[in-house]
């Protein structure tokens, strides 16, 4: 029998296993659970690890569905003796998912004296990938935990596995910072969080190992998680951060007008072969800041949004990665949201996105197409009255070239999507410019349309 057909077989059994623990949960007979029970844990040390990796993850499931005792009684017990440090490393992962699986379902004192010191040992476990597991399931224990015991004693375990060698755990340990902010209080983030955050980051910057996209990823959350704990000089240091992150990879005084141009050419073959490499985790980095451009506007508060923002927005906007300046165009809505007035300094780059020639680009301008001119109506930027200024003339041509460039594709749905928000132009583009550009091109579109349907 093929392997794959094994893994489908044991996927399905497991599956009717797990449903038949849920329909009897709630009966009143202690031997069937045992039974069930019973079968799992002695399931998960199977020698293949295919098999005991399903059964793991059936266990885990299981708990869920069982009460604190039984939890308590058997589960802990089988986690605790997996973690002990003579245990090969997948034993001692294994402990690390079921302990944080199971500080869920019990008490603070049972977290306290069963789970902790466990977690604790494994923390410190001479394999990389063990301490990688504990530090991710961390959270989960913390949440059990009184918020002076997560201070005194997993406080001091996450700052250690922040200077880890290994990557992967300063990730994990980034994460878990992250997930555990909402409890700790404000001298803790102040004088612990704070330093932690700062010096892992300088350490991405340096080394520009795969920490530096994660910490991109995460860097919204950790802004906002923090605001209310940093001094001038701290924001200060973060919105420069984010600045870097958000120009990595991008040579300074580029030529704007060219780089888009490029985006899709091969680099040269005279790059060294190192900066080749780096160029796809500068490009997520951008990414990723790109997707966290509303938190920052609201770290930064409205009223600084120009002095500390515009110019990242400004090369978001024209990165030469397609999928950058996507992620950007589908967050607009929140950024005219947040922005208020200072959004009116991004009309020319809402013109320069409206002219994308990329289609996937155009397609999350259209999305926002109504939220984006409205706020710029609502701010003064566009007009109802006269002839209308430059601007509403500048726009106009962009929106048609938008129009334009998605009537040349097969993706009928986004034509008429953007067809039909053109009547917000209705409250704030000026009648002639209405009738002078628009109106000739939905009776053009309605002849095509209609020699189309008759062919």
């Amino acid at each position: 029998m093929s392997p794959t057909l094994v893994c489908a077989k044991l996927s399905l059994m497991l599956r009717c296993f797990k449903l038949l623990i849920e329909f009897f949960q709630d009966s009143q007979s202690s031997s069937f659970t045992h039974t069930f029970l019973q079968g799992i844990l002695s399931s998960i040390d199977s020698k293949d690890p295919v098999v005991a990796n399903a059964w793991l993850e059936t266990l885990l499931d299981a708990i869920d569905l069982l009460p604190p005792e039984v939890v308590k009684r058997e589960i802990i017990v089988i986690a605790v003796s997996k973690a002990q440090i003579e245990q090969p490393a997948s034993s001692k992962i294994a402990a690390c998912r079921i302990l944080g699986k199971a500080a869920g379902k019990l008490e603070q004192q049972s977290i306290k004296q069963e789970i902790l010191p466990a977690a604790l040992a494994l923390c410190q476990d001479t394999e990389f990938q063990v301490r990688h597991c504990m530090c991710s399931h961390l959270s989960l224990i913390a949440k059990g935990l009184p918020s002076d015991t997560v201070e005194v004693t997993l406080l001091p375990q996450l700052i250690d596995l922040g200077n880890d060698k290994n990557c992967e755990v300063r990730l994990a340990t980034l994460e878990t910072v992250v997930q555990l902010l909402g409890t700790l209080d404000k001298e803790t983030c102040s004088h612990t969080i704070v330093p932690l955050i700062i010096k892992t980051c300088d350490q991405a910057k340096r080394l520009e190992d795969k920490t530096l996209p994660k910490i991109a990823f995460l860097f919204g959350r950790l802004c906002h998680g923090l605001k209310g704990n940093l001094t001038h000089e701290k924001k200060s240091w973060f919105i420069h951060f984010f600045r870097h992150l958000s120009q990595l990879g991008l040579p300074p005084g580029r030529d704007t007008s060219l780089k888009r141009a490029k985006a899709n050419d091969p680099m040269p073959d005279l790059l060294p072969t190192m900066e080749m490499d780096k160029s796809d985790l500068y490009s997520e980095c951008r990414l990723h800041c790109a997707f966290n451009f509303p938190a920052m506007v609201l770290f930064v508060e409205p009223s600084n949004f120009v002095d500390m923002l515009y110019p990242a927005f400004v090369d978001l906007a024209s990165d030469p990665s397609w999928n950058v300046r996507q992620t950007l165009a589908l967050g607009l809505h929140e950024v005219a949201k947040i922005a208020g007035p200072g959004f009116n300094f991004t009309k020319m780059e809402i013109c320069n996105l409206f002219s994308d020639q990329q289609i996937d680009v155009l397609e999350a301008m259209v999305s926002n197409m109504v939220h984006v001119i409205d706020s710029l109506a609502r701010h003064g930027v566009l007009q109802f009255a006269g002839q209308g200024g430059k601007y509403s003339h500048d726009l106009s041509r962009s929106l048609l070239k938008c129009e334009e460039s998605i009537s040349q594709t097969r993706n009928w749905r986004l034509q008429a999507d953007c067809l039909e928000k053109f009547s917000c132009l209705a409250n704030c583009i000026s009648p002639v410019t209405i009738m002078q550009s628009f109106i000739p091109l939905l009776f053009e579109r309605i002849r095509k349309t209609r020699q189309e349907i008759s062919t």
